[in-house]
């Protein structure tokens, strides 16, 4: 366990912290699945689910754009503008987000500072990646 990381966590199911770490990358992407979730079927524009969760449009954009490539939000282009609706692309991936569903609503403060761990070990890979391209790349400069 990282020094980051809620003991309360690891109550989470294999399945939950992998979600969560793969795909659900804020608190904006979180609050937008659990609301789509919460009200399967429906479809909702980007400006009304800005309105209704009090978040920026732009966020909303970014979020639904990260959650489709989840595959767990779908865009339908059938209309304008773009309605989103819950879709998961497997019912496995649905079981996922309920049981993630389930224990946000009893605990939310361990998924938000697993959130949080995941966060900031996303960004110590990104920096230790771009510190070893850097070398590759200045190894390339000194061949020349």
């Amino acid at each position: 366990m990282s020094s980051n990381e809620d003991p309360g966590s690891h109550d989470l199911s294999a399945d939950v912290r992998t979600l969560l770490f793969e795909h659900i990358e804020s608190y904006e992407q979180l609050e937008i699945l659990l609301l789509l979730q919460r009200n399967r079927g429906a479809d909702w524009t980007a400006a009304q689910l800005s309105g209704h969760l009090k978040i920026s449009d732009e966020l909303v954009a970014e979020s639904l754009s990260a959650l489709q490539m989840g595959g767990l939000v779908l865009g339908r282009r059938e209309r304008a503008p773009i309605a989103y609706a819950y879709a998961p692309v497997s019912l496995a991936l649905e079981e996922t987000v309920s049981r993630l569903a389930a224990a946000y609503s009893e605990r939310p403060v361990p998924i938000i500072r697993l959130m949080s761990s995941n966060a900031i070990q996303r960004l110590r890979t990104g920096a230790m990646r771009a510190l070893a391209e850097s070398f590759v790349l200045g190894r390339g400069k000194n061949r020349g």
